[in-house]
């Protein structure tokens, strides 16, 4: 299967004359990939110790969650299982007679 056909503007949008706006210098700066590097390691590291120090909290939350939501499957499971009858209300002559005279 061929793919289909892609179209692009020409070139005439391209920038002559403006050397900061042409599509070769779109690249980051090296300042900032490398500050976005050394923060993303900072941030790692945090949360590695983080972690670290709340380790029991975060197992005994995420065991209450997962237990939480096996037993609200099982009921909900079984509630499908179940057949019941609907609710069936009935009204008798008597019980429109108490608000007239």
């Amino acid at each position: 299967m061929l793919p289909t056909l892609a179209f692009w503007p020409s070139e005439i949008f391209i920038p002559k004359y403006l050397g900061w706006e042409s599509l070769p210098n779109l690249v980051a700066p090296v300042a900032l990939v490398l500050a976005m590097e050394v923060y993303n390691v900072i941030m790692l590291a945090k949360l590695i110790e983080f972690i670290k120090r709340h380790q029991d909290d975060i197992i005994l939350t995420v065991g209450v969650i997962l237990i939480s939501l096996l037993s609200f499957a099982a009921g909900y499971i079984v509630a499908k299982q179940q057949e019941k009858t609907p609710i069936k209300i009935e009204y008798h002559e008597s019980s429109y007679s108490w608000g007239r005279n």
